[in-house]
Order: structure tokens, then sequence, then C-alpha cells
């Protein structure tokens, strides 16, 4: 009896050796494999809070100031700044926002990080029926906003003013951008109405001279002298220069988020 049990103890012990030696062979493939396994490529995050730049395929420019944590920002545009609604990082990484509405037209992006900056498509939308006015691709890059005291890479210049016997804005606003090499420069006209702002293509300075093109369908080029802090045109308006991207863009007032989403 002594014996049959050594020898029952003896099988337990060798069978138990083998599953142990199994078990370490099967889990040392397992981690083979997974090393080979390629990652999945993640897309770039976007920023925190962040200065987004740029023209959509009409030819307008584009200046937006985001806060992803707030889910807010707003959008320059003339006389008044247009508000962001509902901004946020959506799990699979891309990037919404919704604007408060300005003459019951809400603007809608969707689009996603790209190294750099952003790209996506708005949609315009009219508020009280919901029906698609019209579509638009944007492409921007990025910046962390300047601190005012700090502010060297914006400059502001205005001429704009209320011509009482008519009731009408008149002048020109230009807003130039120097985050990258080729700055981007945005205009806005005042005839009566606004026009803009408008992304100048085929910018050019010389000297103390900036030129460039403006307008869809048919751009209209334009000419700036500077003359000391501020720049005139060929017809001798001078714009005078303003407080930088901090009054243009938070201290200037903006559209409200509207109930409707």
């Amino acid at each position: 009896m002594v014996r049959l049990t050594d020898r029952v103890c003896s099988l337990l012990v060798i069978s138990a050796t083998l599953l142990a030696c199994g078990e370490q062979r099967a889990n040392a493939r397992q981690h083979d494999v997974g090393d080979t396994l390629p990652e999945r490529p993640s897309l770039p995050q976007a920023q925190a809070r962040v200065l987004y730049y740029g023209a959509d395929t009409s030819g307008e420019g584009w200046l937006v100031h985001v806060d992803f944590e707030r889910q807010e920002g707003v959008r320059y545009f003339p006389l008044e700044n247009i508000g962001l609604c509902n901004v946020r990082k959506n799990p699979n990484g891309t990037v919404s926002w919704s604007s408060g509405p300005r003459f019951e037209v809400i603007e809608r992006f969707q689009g996603e990080p790209r190294p750099g900056g952003l790209r996506g498509v708005i949609t315009y939308i009219r508020e009280t029926t919901g029906q698609v006015t019209r579509t638009s691709d944007v492409d921007l890059d990025s910046a962390a906003f300047p601190m005012p005291a700090g502010d060297t890479v914006s400059d502001v210049y205005s001429s704009v003013k209320y011509i009482q016997r008519a009731g009408d804005l008149s002048g020109a606003e230009v807003l130039i951008l120097r985050f990258a090499r080729d700055p981007l420069v945005l205009l806005t006209t005042y005839e009566g109405a606004a026009s803009g702002p408008w992304a100048m293509t085929d910018v050019r300075w010389a000297g103390d001279t900036l030129s460039g093109a403006y307008g869809s369908p048919r751009p209209f080029r334009i000419t700036f002298v500077r003359v000391g802090a501020s720049l005139r045109d060929i017809w001798g308006t001078v714009l005078r220069k303003g407080d930088g991207l901090k009054a243009v863009l938070v201290d200037k007032p903006h559209t409200p988020c509207s109930g409707r989403r």
C-alpha cells in the first residue's frame, strides 16, 4: 500500500511539472504575438485652449478661439463676434461645435485634428427650419493665444466710422497674424454693410507697402502703405492701429448661444 502511494505521488508531481511548462510556453507565445501586432495610429489631439486660423473654400477668413474644457469659444466677425457653443473633443477623436444664431443661421463644424491644425466642414443651417443653406470646407492652422503684454504676432488696423447722415458704417479693418512665416491678413470692408472678413491672397510686403487680393468670386486688389504706427490706403484713408487679439476676440461682444441645437 505504501509503495502504491509513493508511485501515485510521483505521477502527480510529473503531471504538475508538465502542466506548468505548458502554461509558460503558452504565455511566451502570447507575449511574442502581442509584440508583433502593429499599434493602431492615433489622431493628433486638440489642445485645451487654442487659436485656429485660416480660410474656407469661399475665401472667407477664419480666426477662432476655443476652450475645450469650458466647451465654448468665439469666432472673429465684423461688428459682433460669433459665439461658439458645445465645443467638444469627441471620443472618436473628432472635434465639433455649433454657433449662436446670426440672422437666424447657425454654423456647425465637424472635423478632426491634423498635425499643426484642424480640418473639417462648416454647415450653415437655418435655425427656424433646420434647412441646410450651404456647406464649406475649412483648413485651419493652430497657435497658442498670446498674452496681451507679449502679443507680438498680431496687428489690428481700423478706419471704421459711423456716418450719421447716411446711418451707415464706412471704412475698413485689417487684422495681420504672423504665427507662421507667411502672415495671414484678414480684411473687412464697410460700405453700408460689412463684407468679410476675407483672407487676402497673393499677399506681398515690399518695404512699407502691403498688397493683396480679396473677395469672391472675382477678387479685388488692394494696397496699404505703412505710415508710422498706421496704414493708409490708396485713397488716403488712414487705418489706425488697435490693441491686438484680446480686443478683437475676448473683449468684443459676441452672439449668445441658442436653446436649440
